[in-house]
């Protein structure tokens, strides 16, 4: 399970600071998770949560059994029209990558439209879409570098 948090940010601080890792070997790597942030400017916060395989980002709703790992109704997901399940963060070895969960409203990343159920990877900084919701990805910890 993941565990979650959300911060406010302020513009000085800086969100590049990364975890200093204990090691890097690959096979111990391999077993720590992905911190990743997702920064939203609009509400000046970043939520912060582990990745260690597989999350689904969307939107909570009253009236269904389907829950999102991540719930971005606090930032009214629901009037930018984020789908329920609108998409998957899945970590495969080293690499993480951003698959649109066949939403409503589609995926962006860095501005370029996604196909549904394809993987794209992603990388530090980039700029995710979902609907109308702007996000920023930020990996606050790789396991897989030596800082």
């Amino acid at each position: 399970m993941s565990h979650i948090q959300t911060h406010k940010f302020t513009q000085d601080v800086p969100l590049n600071h990364i975890a200093d890792p204990r090691s890097t070997s690959i096979i111990e790597a391999s077993f720590r998770p992905y911190r990743i942030g997702l920064k939203n400017q609009t509400f000046r916060s970043v939520l912060v949560f582990d990745l260690f395989n597989c999350i689904t980002l969307g939107r909570d709703q009253a009236t269904s059994n389907t829950v999102p790992h991540i719930n971005l109704q606090p930032y009214n997901a629901l009037e930018l029209g984020v789908s329920r399940q609108h998409a998957i963060l899945k970590r495969e070895a080293d690499h993480v990558f951003l698959i649109d969960n066949n939403s409503a409203n589609g995926v962006l990343l860095n501005q370029q439209a996604l196909r549904r159920e394809t993987p794209y990877l992603v990388n530090n900084g980039d700029f995710i879409k979902l609907g109308l919701l702007n996000l920023q990805l930020i990996f606050l910890i790789n396991p897989f570098l030596a800082q």
